[in-house]
């Protein structure tokens, strides 16, 4: 039967609990309608298949065998929709999407999300990096992990950390390359991030010489990427391609594990931030609440940096 002649949905409804109830009357009270208006339904019902689905007698009802058998139909076709809305609705309460970049998915997020997972078992963690995409809509994901300067003022937010920009490399180019002092960054390779240059006063390496006190060096900058390529420069500096003027939240994981090695300062700060935010409404949110804790946990790591910031001044 082509989809355009399928019974009402309504004739369905009224015929499996008279089917299942055997009574037009306790099947009329179930569904909050009048008996005459189950009759009706199942009197049209009939007309549409062109055969009797009940028999009726004075003071009750029996199927026939053409009842019978949508009877079984209709009843386990109704259970697997009720089923299959059971599971999508716990699905969704356990389920928890975040939307960010893919350079702090990769560097920041990865390496510690499985902490997550272990402390919450019962969260079901998706991972979104498309940007443009996604607005902060009732419908859209759940936290939001943005760089910037300023969070849109309507968001529940809260800062992670603030970015520093320091010069990285692997053990082996320093060694390699004998980088002891700020002024052998002007003889080797140099890698450029530029995803925080639409920010404005973010410095670079030119601005780093200059604090470094090399007002006379041009820094020769041989790979540049920008916005999304920050995680790229983080495992070209771990690959030994070069020395990186790296973002504190992107290679903090690489220094930890000894990848990466600061050689010496200046470190940078910035005005750019990374922020965890959602909406206002959703700031209550057992599963928001629970990941907005532990992010800003993983990110008080963060601060450690703080230290060679200071030592470098």
């Amino acid at each position: 039967m082509a989809r355009s002649r399928l019974p009402s949905p309504k004739a369905l409804v009224a015929f499996e609990a008279a089917a299942r109830l055997l009574s037009f009357k306790q099947a009329a009270n179930e569904l909050a309608v009048t008996p005459g208006a189950i009759s009706q339904q199942i009197r049209t019902l009939e007309e549409t298949l062109g055969t009797a689905l009940f028999t009726r007698k004075a003071r009750s009802v029996t199927l026939t065998p053409s009842g019978e058998v949508l009877s079984k139909s209709v009843s386990e076709s109704f259970q697997r929709i009720q089923d299959t809305l059971g599971a999508i609705s716990a699905r969704a309460e356990t389920r928890l999407c975040i939307n960010t970049n893919a350079s702090i998915v990769a560097k920041f997020l990865l390496p510690r999300i499985s902490t997550f997972s272990d402390r919450f078992p019962n969260i079901d963690v998706d991972i979104d990096t498309q940007i443009g995409l996604h607005s902060m809509d009732a419908d859209g994901p759940d936290v939001f992990i943005r760089t910037t300067q300023t969070p849109p003022p309507q968001s529940h937010h809260v800062l992670l950390h603030k970015e520093l920009l320091l010069p990285v490399a692997s053990p082996d180019f320093i060694k390699r390359h004998d980088l002891n002092a700020p002024q052998d960054a002007a003889r080797v390779p140099l890698l450029k991030d530029m995803s925080l240059e639409k920010f404005d006063g973010t410095p670079d390496w030119r601005d780093w010489f200059k604090k470094a006190g090399l007002t006379r060096a041009l820094p020769s900058e041989r790979v540049r990427f920008a916005n999304s390529g920050a995680d790229f420069l983080v495992d070209m500096a771990i690959s030994g391609d070069g020395l990186l003027l790296g973002r504190s939240s992107l290679v903090y994981s690489a220094l930890s594990a000894g990848q990466l090695t600061c050689p010496f300062g200046p470190i940078l700060p910035t005005q750019v931030g990374i922020y965890a935010m959602c909406r206002q409404e959703k700031r209550s949110n057992p599963r928001v609440r629970a990941f907005i804790g532990w992010v800003k946990e993983e990110a008080a790591l963060l601060s450690t940096i703080n230290a060679l910031h200071s030592a470098f001044r």
